[in-house]
């Protein structure tokens, strides 16, 4: 007994003792380490009555924001009555926030969710809420106040929407971009593969599905695909990681060999969008070393400008030149920092105000982890993937210049959340002459489910 507490009384004055431990153990505390991102000093709220206990959870969630700066909010959340797992059921849940987020009105339940979304868009002078594999469909005329549910736009499984994006029209009308089976009608046999799709929908309904481009390999993850006008034009990208087997030599012997690649494509047609309009899509090169894993992508774009910014571990940007051509993709964040850990990337997105451009992303960089000097293995008393992996919002300013945000002179990444927090996706929009971004996450989470500590939230704060 006596041995045990003098070890544990040595360990723990080496730890106070050692110079840079907490570097080392890349600890997200409130102080900034050197050239680490500072907590931003902004004012972040969360939208409020979400009911939601610290075991259930928000999977997805998309906003929109009105001609009246009201907030539009919808999720996807994991429940549960009795906090059992075989009775869990996932839900499309719908807020607003007027005043721009000054006052709520209670959550409304609009229906079962399945499958990826949800998505708000607002068209029309009316709202409406997309989500599942068949694009379920909820309208509002009313700013949210009543809701009636409209047909679905997809009409069984095979046509399910693995994900999706939507883009108001400038008659109205709906354009949809989504990943499903890579079939082309109910008379063809499933293939392993998926491909982009696009349709449009009217107050007549949705039109038939137009498929863009078909990646034969297992998918493994889809991004969601993004749709973009840059005025007379409409641009479509979507990712796709798929598995792919080939045959390779080993030691003399030939043997089947799984890996993933990740593969990038965009399409282009007119400002209308009519399918016949559309040509052929281009597959856009991705970083030699890190383009086998393809994550989240943004569009940012206007009249003279298209630039795609992706998550392939780091965060990375490319343009599109007037000539057609795509320019090398350029990393806007750093792969690893030394001896600290990694800064993998998992969600990014991007909005202009007048000439100003902001992009915000969620990075690992202050994960916590068990590894030190004296314990490299890590293991005690946090798990080496802790359950707030990729925690952290970070935001800068994009120069007007297609360049790096992070080269000298540019404003450095500032930090959104709190250390010991989480969260999981990151969305930005233009508002009057700022920018309101929203995540959902927890304010702070423990090493497994059972300590999570918080229950999860809908955050959103204002940027100049």
């Amino acid at each position: 007994m006596v041995r045990v507490r003098f070890a544990s009384f040595a360990v723990l004055t080496l730890w106070l003792l050692l110079p840079g431990a907490d570097a080392v153990m890349c600890r997200p505390g409130g102080t900034a380490r050197p050239g680490a991102a500072a907590p931003l000093t902004s004012r972040v709220s969360c939208v409020p009555h979400l009911g939601l206990r610290a075991d259930e959870s928000i999977d997805a969630f998309d906003f929109a924001i009105d001609d009246s700066g009201a907030l539009h909010f919808a999720w996807a959340a994991t429940r549960s009555d009795s906090g059992s797992q075989r009775r869990r059921r996932s839900e499309i849940w719908y807020c607003r926030g007027d005043r721009g987020g000054a006052s709520w009105t209670r959550p409304l339940r609009l229906g079962p969710a399945q499958g990826a979304g949800p998505r708000v868009v607002i068209a029309g002078g009316a709202l409406h809420v997309f989500s599942g594999w068949d694009l379920k469909h909820w309208a509002s005329g009313d700013r949210g106040d009543s809701w009636s549910v409209l047909p679905a736009l997809r009409d069984g499984p095979r046509w399910g929407a693995r994900s999706f994006d939507i883009h108001a029209m400038n008659d109205d009308s709906l354009l949809v971009a989504f990943i499903g089976v890579g079939v082309d009608s109910p008379g063809e046999p499933p293939v392993p593969g998926s491909a982009l799709y696009v349709l449009t929908w009217s107050g007549l309904g949705a039109s038939q599905p137009h498929r863009l481009v078909r990646v034969a390999g297992a998918p493994v993850f889809l991004p969601a695909p993004r749709i973009a006008s840059d005025g007379d034009r409409i641009h479509v990208f979507a990712g796709f990681n798929e598995l792919f087997t080939r045959v390779e030599t080993v030691n003399g012997r030939s043997c089947e060999v799984t890996k993933q690649r990740g593969r990038l494509f965009h399409a282009v047609c007119s400002a209308q969008g009519v399918p016949a309009d559309w040509g052929a899509a281009q597959e856009l090169p991705l970083p030699r070393r890190h383009g086998e894993s393809l994550g989240d992508l943004a569009v940012l774009s206007s009249e003279d400008q298209v630039a795609l910014f992706f998550c392939a571990y780091s965060v990375y940007r490319t343009e599109l030149a007037p000539d057609g051509k795509w320019s090398r993709a350029v990393p806007l964040t750093p792969e690893r920092e030394p001896f600290i850990g990694s800064y993998a990337s998992s969600s990014v997105g991007v909005a202009r105000v007048g000439c100003q451009a902001r992009l915000v992303w969620i990075d690992e960089r202050h994960r916590k982890s068990d590894r030190s000097p004296w314990n490299p293995l890590g293991g005690f008393p946090w798990s080496d993937s802790p359950e707030w992996c990729n925690n952290d919002v970070f935001t800068t300013r994009l120069p007007t210049a297609p360049t790096s945000p992070l080269i000298p002179g540019s404003p450095r990444a500032e930090r959104l959340t709190q250390p010991l927090s989480q969260a999981r996706g990151a969305i930005i929009h233009a508002v009057g002459e700022r920018f309101c971004v929203a995540w959902n996450g927890r304010a702070k989470v423990g090493r497994t489910p059972a300590d999570r500590g918080a229950s999860p939230q809908l955050f959103f704060t204002y940027l100049p």
